[in-house]
């Protein structure tokens, strides 16, 4: 960031600056307040499950004992499981440029006996398997907090991709995490500022066609922000928009493009911005989090609130002066890709939000905006769009890779790959030395 210009970097204790609080989760029901930072439930929440009453009588000091134990049998089986997908992933320390497997872009194809033996189950199924279920309390915050969803929904593939064990032992240690201090937003504004990239917005996308033949060339038409026309042919297509809907503009997508894209699912993700009353309990904890939304898989996916975050605090490290100021917050919703989930509706999630205010005394809440600012109602992201564990078994995101280029087309959305920033950049810079440079300089 400092590079770009963006400011410095402000540390925070992530873990230690969450806190937690549930309706019925045994651990922090037995501790005393109200209120349980992340760090402090891991480690109790993992005793509880590895040790059961005989835990009561261990010494808060041993708690890491278990965890970092799951750790390192983890770490082993996620290298003789993914070893030679992620080995030059930048979360392992590398800094792949060229190569098109390693997490850099995407994992060779796995058998159907490596299918069988290793990855055909969810997340939570592998750490079971795997005896690695002390991590579960971890993962499933790491996971379901980032709209990921929990360790029981997404499969095995995806979740092994995420977490390797360089990122869960990051997590796992004492280790200051960093914020932008001008937000993440910045980075991003910059480059486009830095490099002088043509991004055109408020354009209206009528109809894509790519021709044929020896003329290859992709049309574009539509409407720019002004009212005036477009209608522009370009060399090349990149689709970086979520393929689940290209058909809507896209005119002659081929039979193979349209069974993949359909095949994709998602989640949602809800996140209002809400200004509320002076809260002058809150001291330096950036966040609070309902438990039970993230860890019990009977309540993860409805689309209650699963907390807020409080960015001054994030920024300022206290609310010092502005204690008995108007807050203003971010409340997060997660809501799943089964059937149930898919018919919750804005206002359900709306009826959701007052609920949780009126249930935990949050007087003078106010939204201001809700979900997507590109929609005028606001709404709930489409988020983490992804191939279900039948069609990544049967390869469709090695399909894909392989008709990279073909039609004049590149696809570089998230979800051919993994919905991270840096899984998009590496496959995508992966994909621009080994395929889409040596095509354009044909």
């Amino acid at each position: 960031p400092n590079e770009l210009g963006v400011g410095e970097e402000v540390s925070q204790e992530g873990l230690k600056l969450t806190r937690l609080y549930s309706d019925s989760d045994p651990v922090i029901q037995k501790h005393k307040g109200d209120w349980m930072n992340m760090r402090k439930w891991i480690l109790a929440k993992t005793e509880e499950m590895s040790l059961g009453k005989v835990g009561a009588f261990v010494p808060d000091k041993l708690q890491v004992v278990p965890v970092f134990s799951a750790y390192l049998r983890y770490k082993k089986i996620h290298k003789k499981t993914m070893s030679e997908y992620c080995s030059d992933d930048p979360r392992n320390g590398g800094y792949p440029l060229t190569a098109l497997h390693g997490l850099s872009g995407l994992p060779p194809q796995p058998t159907p006996r490596h299918w069988k033996k290793h990855l055909s189950m969810t997340f939570g199924e592998f750490l079971r398997k795997n005896n690695c279920q002390a991590l579960i309390p971890i993962i499933a915050y790491m996971t379901t907090a980032q709209g990921y969803g929990g360790p029981e929904f997404v499969p095995a593939f995806y979740g092994l991709s995420w977490l390797t064990p360089k990122v869960i032992l990051g997590v796992l240690k004492k280790k200051p995490k960093s914020l932008f201090l001008h937000g993440y937003g910045a980075i991003w504004d910059k480059i486009v500022e830095q490099d002088q990239l043509d991004i055109r917005y408020g354009v209206q996308i009528q109809s894509i066609r790519r021709q044929h033949g020896e003329n290859q060339e992709v049309i574009i038409k539509g409407t720019n922000r002004d009212g005036s026309e477009l209608n522009e042919s370009f060399d090349w297509l990149f689709l970086g928009a979520p393929l689940k809907h290209c058909a809507a503009y896209m005119e002659d997508l081929d039979a193979e493009e349209n069974e993949i894209f359909q095949s994709l699912t998602n989640y949602r993700f809800r996140a209002a911005l809400i200004s509320r009353d002076p809260e002058s309990t809150r001291a330096s904890a950036h966040a609070d989090i309902l438990i039970d939304t993230i860890f019990d898989p009977n309540k993860i996916g409805q689309g209650e609130v699963m907390g807020f975050r409080d960015s001054y605090v994030v920024y300022k490290k206290d609310i010092g002066d502005s204690r008995d100021d108007p807050r203003e917050q971010i409340f997060y919703q997660f809501i799943g890709n089964l059937p149930e989930h898919q018919a919750i509706t804005e206002e359900d999630l709306d009826q959701k939000m007052n609920d949780y205010f009126k249930k935990y005394n949050i007087t003078g809440a106010k939204i201001i905006q809700k979900g997507d600012p590109n929609v005028p109602e606001g709404g709930a992201w489409e988020y983490f769009y992804q191939f279900t564990q039948k069609d990544l078994e049967e390869g469709k995101p090695w399909r894909l890779l392989q008709r990279q280029g073909q039609n004049s087309t590149f696809y570089v959305h998230a979800s051919t790959r993994f919905e991270s920033v840096l899984d998009v950049i590496m496959y995508t810079t992966a994909l621009f030395h080994r395929i889409i440079e040596p095509n354009i300089h044909k």
